[in-house]
């Protein structure tokens, strides 16, 4: 018996090309949805950002919070005034801050306008924490408020637009963070980070830190090892071997703190630190909310390498300061813990008002409780030091006896640089280069960072020198006209 035929396959009509679909790959729209949000969140920031800036500069005027700032700027007026950097005038830092500095000061001589550009980078962080927060929750009214609390956070405010190593260091960082996340553009994380450690040399503990979070470590490491190359390549050749004396030799020596007072900066530390670091490690249980776990890891490997610059607190001239290096990450994790938190009750909220049986009332959870307190108190220790900013009894750590607040009011700052323009005190030990600076006044023996002259071995004759020039020094010098006086202070 014959089988019967099969029957014909059946074919699809044929589609004209013209009116075939185009295959479009979900990532596209879900990165332009990213990018106009990112633009979104940036363009709210600054409409906000900006007079808040502009307030706290006029909050801040030109009064004395730190004594490196004034060695650092009249640093800055010698390399203009003709003298070598690291031969006749002796620095800690490497030059890249010198540099910066010494180009305002050649359109303006005056504190106003090293502390006006400064504004720039402070803003430049808040922007970028404000990135960051977008990018991890998606929603523009956290990142704004991300960004903004990134500007008043205690340690932030503290330091604001002081002309110190981390004013450059914290927006560098941040968008290395940023940059580690993508495993395409890790090179550039690896340059931005390296750029942050030729401001300060332990500026390299996060360097380290980001990358072992990197998407691509090996261009990371690349992208770093060749900016470092390049660069101190350049520096060794302009300034040779006394920039190694000054930035490595000089700092070695300088000697160590006592126990006592590396545990009172410790201390001090974690009492500013303590509410930012419970917020930021409960993102971690939150994780599965991020919309960029790659960005979450980064950040959090920048928080835990600029944490780990208290370590460099036992080494004598070491400060506080480096904490505005760890609060930006942490303003950020922060921030979206909050956020996180926060948001399934808003959606609640929505819910309720929506027509329909209402939603089962949420209990207290003690991660909301916990969040709550470290907000205050974050709040409470930023409002401390703005309303009191000589005395901030919350800034400071309970049962200290140092305000960590402001040294000298603007008035204060403006009476003493009047003085000090008439009347030059002839102790070298005396002279506080800040004061100098506001004054227009040189520093009595030509060495405005006293610290590391009078600490470092390295620097034994340029000691002797300074004391020897100093003393020759009539005790009071008259000079008109005087840059204090141009400036109508």
């Amino acid at each position: 018996m014959r089988a019967s035929a099969s029957p014909a396959p059946a074919r699809w009509p044929r589609v004209p090309s013209s009116a075939r679909l185009r295959v479009v790959s979900p990532g596209r729209p879900l990165r332009a949805a990213a990018g106009a949000g990112a633009r979104g969140a940036a363009l709210r920031f600054t409409v906000v950002a900006v007079p808040l800036v502009a307030a706290l500069a006029a909050w801040r005027g030109v009064s004395y919070w730190e004594y490196s700032e004034g060695a650092y700027a009249l640093t800055a007026r010698m390399l203009l005034d003709g003298s070598s950097l690291y031969a006749d005038v002796v620095a800690a830092q490497p030059p890249l801050l010198f540099y910066l500095a010494a180009a305002v000061l050649a359109v303006d001589d005056s504190l106003e306008a090293l502390r006006a550009a400064l504004t720039l980078p402070l803003l430049a962080t808040g922007l970028l924490v404000a990135l960051a927060v977008q990018r991890l929750t998606g929603n523009r009214m956290a990142a704004v408020v991300g960004g903004l609390a990134a500007l008043v956070a205690p340690w932030t405010l503290h330091e604001g637009t002081l002309l110190m190593p981390e004013t450059f260091a914290a927006p560098l960082l941040m968008g290395a963070a940023l940059v580690a996340s993508s495993p395409s553009r890790a090179r550039w994380a690896g340059a931005l980070a390296a750029l942050a450690a030729s401001f300060k040399l332990a500026f390299v503990l996060p360097l380290l830190a980001l990358g072992l979070a990197a998407g691509r470590r090996r261009a990371y490491a690349l992208g770093a090892g060749m900016t470092l190359a390049v660069l101190w390549a350049l520096l060794l050749a302009a300034h040779g071997q006394p920039l190694v004396e000054n930035v490595l030799a000089a700092q070695l020596q300088s000697g160590r703190h006592t126990p006592r007072l590396v545990a009172g900066l410790w201390l001090q530390a974690a009492w500013n630190l303590a509410p930012l670091v419970v917020l930021a490690a409960l993102a971690w249980p939150l994780r599965r909310r991020a919309r960029d776990a790659r960005l979450l890891l980064s950040l959090t490997a920048l928080a835990v390498g600029s944490g780990a610059l208290l370590l460099t607190l036992v080494k004598h001239g070491s400060y506080l300061n480096v904490l505005a290096v760890v609060e930006p990450p942490l303003v950020a994790l922060a921030t979206c813990t909050a956020w996180w938190l926060v948001a399934p009750r808003i959606a609640a909220a929505r819910s309720a008002a929506a027509p329909g049986p209402p939603p089962a009332p949420r209990r207290p959870t003690l991660a909301r409780g916990c969040a709550a307190l470290a907000v205050a108190l974050v709040a409470a220790q930023s409002a401390s030091l703005l309303v009191s900013p000589a005395r901030p009894e919350l800034f400071a750590r309970p049962l200290s006896h140092a305000p960590h607040g402001r040294a000298l009011s603007s008035e204060g700052v403006r009476t003493a640089a009047r003085r000090l323009a008439d009347c030059v005190p002839r102790p070298w030990a005396r002279v506080n280069p800040f004061l100098a600076f506001v004054a227009g006044q040189p520093a009595p023996g030509g060495q405005p960072d006293r610290f590391i002259v009078r600490h470092a071995g390295v620097h034994a004759t340029v000691r002797r020198r300074a004391l020897v020039s100093a003393g020759t020094e009539p005790p009071c010098s008259r000079r008109a006209p005087n840059r204090l006086a141009r400036a109508g202070a």
